[in-house]
């Protein structure tokens, strides 16, 4: 898969079976062809910052501009969503918690403290997931920005994120 990350910071995408780095080879490079002619679908997430940040870094350019493979968004991604999913976990569970707690307990004694374990077992496993998954995006956004990408993205109105290009 495939995403395409517009100016405006519209994201597209396209199920493709291909990289960007097999894109980027002779048979793809074709002056009377542009990828931005594909069939791109309206993606479930606008470009934000990171987005652009990582687009600048991988993306290659297009008559619109910038594709990225998916897995370099989902991973830059990925730190927030986890963080998202614990968060909501834990106010789901709390609030679900407290409204069953008086009557486990009192059918189960001892009912509460053991919850209380586990949900701490399990807000620390999250923890190491977001912890790796804010490594493999940190690890991404410290690679420098692609000079064709950033010349590009400026040529098509894009703007930096950081000032940088």
């Amino acid at each position: 898969m495939l995403y395409l990350v517009h100016p405006d910071r519209t994201v597209r995408c396209i199920d493709l079976p291909l990289k960007t780095s097999e894109l980027e080879q002779p048979e793809f490079q074709r002056p009377d062809a542009d990828l931005a002619d594909l069939d791109w679908q309206p993606a479930d997430h606008p470009a934000t910052d990171d987005v652009v940040r990582l687009a600048l870094r991988y993306g290659l350019p297009c008559r619109t501009g910038l594709i990225v493979d998916a897995i370099v968004l989902i991973n830059g991604r990925e730190p927030e969503k986890f963080r998202a999913l614990l968060r909501d976990a834990i106010t789901r569970h709390a609030t679900e918690r407290d409204t069953m707690a008086p009557l486990f307990e009192s059918i189960m004694p001892g009912w509460t403290e053991q919850g209380r374990e586990l949900d701490a077992r399990a807000h620390e496993s999250i923890q190491v997931a977001v912890d790796r998954a804010q490594s493999r995006a940190e690890k991404q956004l410290a690679a420098p920005v692609r000079e064709s990408a950033a010349t590009h993205w400026r040529t098509i109105g894009g703007s930096d994120p950081d000032d940088s290009i």
